[in-house]
């Protein structure tokens, strides 16, 4: 090492010149280096975005609750109008039912039935067969009840079926008692048989215009 005022060369471990007297200046000590690693970069993932959409595989059942939930219509609520026809053909069921068995019996002739028949033969075939015809109305009134709670497709047409025989018994069972007694309508038509074809034709405009727009609501 050589001192840096005069040039005199000295040892390493001098402190001070030996020529000149001059502090030695100690070499420095080259200062540690840091441990550099390597530029690693960090494995980053890319930014994936969770697929949404199911994938549906072929033959895939949804979910039986699932499908319940979503998928199932809400039952009907029943309308204004069947109601108004349930407590028509409920007390129309009452009353067909029993002048239906009046008239095949005779009963409604009451003590005058044997002499009535005797002189109008005939008129006892007319009321079997309206008897008949109001029990055969008690039965379908039955069966449109069942139809139209469950909103099957053919309530429409038996209501309209049922209106139209409603009307159709009494006008012909009057028509033929005129005819075989020879006595007018006026003498022979009672409050039922008036009631019930009149009734019937009104509820029969009613149900034809309802229908007509609602159609759709009987579908099963």
């Amino acid at each position: 090492m050589f001192c840096t005022k005069c040039g005199a060369k000295n040892d390493d471990s001098a402190r001070f010149c030996v020529s000149c007297g001059a502090p030695m200046s100690q070499p420095q000590t080259a200062a540690p280096q840091p441990d550099v690693q390597p530029n690693v970069q960090p494995n980053v993932q890319p930014n994936v975005q969770p697929n949404y959409q199911q994938n549906v595989q072929p033959g895939y059942q949804p979910n039986a609750q699932m499908t319940a939930n979503t998928s199932a219509p809400a039952p009907k609520r029943a309308s204004f109008w069947s109601l108004i026809l349930m407590i028509y053909l409920g007390g129309t069921i009452v009353f067909n039912l029993v002048f239906g068995f009046s008239s095949l019996t005779g009963s409604a002739y009451g003590e005058y039935k044997d002499m009535i028949y005797s002189v109008y033969g005939a008129l006892k075939f007319f009321d079997v067969l309206f008897g008949l015809a109001l029990v055969a109305i008690s039965v379908l009134e039955v069966v449109i009840i069942v139809t139209v709670e469950k909103h099957k497709a053919i309530a429409p047409l038996l209501v309209i079926i049922f209106n139209i025989a409603c009307i159709a018994a009494p006008v012909i069972y009057l028509l033929a008692a005129t005819v075989i007694t020879g006595l007018p309508i006026s003498q022979l038509i009672g409050w039922y048989t008036a009631l019930l074809p009149l009734s019937s034709l009104v509820l029969l405009i009613v149900d034809a215009l309802y229908l007509s727009k609602h159609k759709g609501d009987f579908n099963k």
